[in-house]
């Protein structure tokens, strides 16, 4: 069994107001991808699904696959669609 790990997700503009907070700690499972993480937070805050298929995703401020591992530590950005001119 893998060792726990912990990593800090960030919400920014729509998704700030659904989850009602800019930052969550998450407890994972070393090796969890993204897409893992994604899935737990939905079901969490299931309103943030519709989001899902526009979601930017950046970890460490790089933005990633849904396929990268987590490490301890890391932090998740999660950016919605933003428009404007």
């Amino acid at each position: 069994m893998s060792r726990p790990i912990q990593v800090t997700v960030f919400f920014f503009h729509t998704l700030e107001k659904i989850t009602g907070r800019k930052r969550l700690r998450i407890k994972a499972q070393k090796g969890q991808k993204v897409a893992d993480l994604l899935k737990h937070l939905y079901q969490i805050h299931p309103e943030l699904q519709r989001h899902d298929q526009a979601l930017l995703i950046a970890v460490n401020e790089s933005y990633v696959r849904r396929s990268i591992a987590l490490q301890d530590g890391d932090e998740v950005a999660l950016l919605p669609p933003v428009s404007g001119g």
